[in-house]
């Protein structure tokens, strides 16, 4: 019930423009930048000392980069549409104001989380790391275990009966393309 009265304190506090920008620049900066670059030098040492092979071979690194080129404008048209259709941020002390339900959001609850797991893959790939792979599958799978039992459990806090309607007709992370969301079930 206490963390539950959190989330609800967090939705209500007001933020500006200027301090919900300000986060999504530091966000994108650790997820773009600093979060690979770290998993990169930890599996090139875990590599080494394990003493793993490489996994693949050049012709994956088009693979690789198809998969960066999907991933992260999906990640990030979530996190805008966060930001100019619920007026929040992803973070749970920003939240957003208000349910969103349209693209991308329609298709799947979670396509920020879709869109990073494809991103993701696709370092997977272009930096030929086994132990990448695993530390990658163990991120995702921590990820994916918050967002299900921890977000899934502060939306229905927030906006009760509408997320409980969204959620019956809106598949967890894999995109359905179908009718239009109904409102009123």
């Amino acid at each position: 019930m206490k963390t539950r009265n959190k989330f609800i304190q967090w939705q209500k506090k007001q933020h500006s423009q200027r301090e919900k920008i300000s986060f999504l620049i530091i966000m994108a900066i650790f997820f773009i930048f600093v979060l690979p670059t770290g998993l990169f030098f930890i599996s090139q040492r875990l590599d080494r000392i394990l003493n793993f092979p490489m996994v693949l071979q050049p012709p994956f690194n088009l693979v690789g980069i198809l998969l960066l080129i999907v991933g992260w404008p999906l990640a990030l048209w979530a996190v805008w549409v966060q930001y100019k259709v619920g007026r929040g941020t992803p973070a749970p002390m920003m939240p957003t104001q208000k349910l969103v339900i349209v693209p991308p959001y329609n298709y799947c609850r979670n396509p920020m989380i879709l869109g990073s797991g494809i991103w993701l893959l696709g370092f997977v790939i272009l930096f030929n790391s086994l132990s990448f792979i695993f530390i990658s599958i163990f991120l995702f799978i921590v990820i994916l275990f918050y967002f299900k039992f921890v977000e899934e459990k502060e939306l229905e806090a927030r906006f009760g009966q509408e997320y409980v309607r969204y959620k019956k007709q809106v598949p967890f992370l894999i995109p359905v393309f179908k009718k239009k969301i109904d409102r009123t079930k």
